[in-house]
């Protein structure tokens, strides 16, 4: 019997004709799955039985945060630092349709940022050169991909090094 419902509401869902996009969406109507324009909000037509699909996106401002990185600054000092983003997208076919999980690989790249500058500063100057430089310097890499970082700030940064657990079906302590 629950077959039979599910069968009726995809038949009914293929003679859906609208959508509706949140306010805080952009999204990409695709024509028998290429790209074909791209909507603000709203109640937006689309054409019936998978003729035209929608991809919906959002495109305000969210946090990001960075995994916790270990490192040693150019002093020798055992490094344990958090950063935490704002991003954006600002090119919703660019990093919707070109690229494959573009949100994971550009925090990948700013970590990759970070480490780098965390390697080229002494332990003191950390801060500063997160503040000065990095945020230019991760837009730059993640342009590509239709994203923007507005925002960077440094949530964690200690000396010393980091007590690191693999858990893998192993009880600790």
């Amino acid at each position: 019997m629950t077959k039979w419902i599910e069968l009726l509401i995809r038949f009914v869902g293929l003679f859906q004709c609208w959508t509706y996009i949140h306010p805080y969406e952009e999204t990409i109507i695709l024509r028998r799955g290429l790209f074909h324009r791209h909507r603000g909000p709203g109640w937006r037509w689309l054409w019936p039985a998978g003729y035209e699909s929608n991809i919906a996106e959002n495109v305000k401002p969210e946090p990001v945060q960075l995994e916790v990185q270990s490192l040693h600054s150019s002093d020798d000092y055992a490094v344990n630092i958090c950063v935490g983003m704002e991003y954006e997208i600002v090119d919703l076919k660019t990093h919707t349709l070109d690229f494959e999980e573009s949100q994971a690989t550009n925090t990948m790249v700013a970590a990759g940022v970070v480490a780098n500058m965390v390697q080229k500063n002494k332990f003191n100057d950390i801060n500063d050169a997160l503040v000065k430089n990095q945020r230019a310097a991760i837009n730059r890499k993640i342009k590509k991909r239709g994203a923007h970082i507005t925002e960077i700030v440094l949530t964690d940064l200690s000396s010393g090094p980091a007590a690191r657990y693999w858990h893998e079906g192993i009880e600790i302590g």
